[in-house]
């Protein structure tokens, strides 16, 4: 739990440079998604971001990538593909 906490500091210290610290983190019933600044359309944006199975692997993945909402158009997130209109790591693929 210490962990998060390092993480979430970060988050916020990243936030004040990047979107005025804003920051949104989404729970799901399987899964956590989130980005730097507020959607502003997020039914179109939420599916391009991807799917993290804890909440510290969403955090380590903000704090390295700083994915914004307003980078999400024309972002292409390396390492990720879409399945079922929800991005997974590349890795949780094999044999597909």
């Amino acid at each position: 739990m210490e962990n998060l906490g390092c993480l979430l500091d970060e988050v916020e210290k990243i936030s004040r440079g990047v979107s005025d610290r804003h920051y949104s983190i989404f729970k799901f019933s399987t899964h956590f998604k989130g980005a730097f600044g507020t959607p502003d359309r997020l039914r179109l944006e939420l599916p391009h971001l991807p799917a993290f199975d804890t909440l510290e692997k969403l955090l380590i993945w903000m704090v390295s990538e700083r994915v914004s909402f307003s980078d999400i158009e024309t972002e292409n997130i390396e390492g990720f593909k879409i399945h079922n209109g929800i991005y997974h790591a590349e890795g949780d693929f094999i044999g597909d």
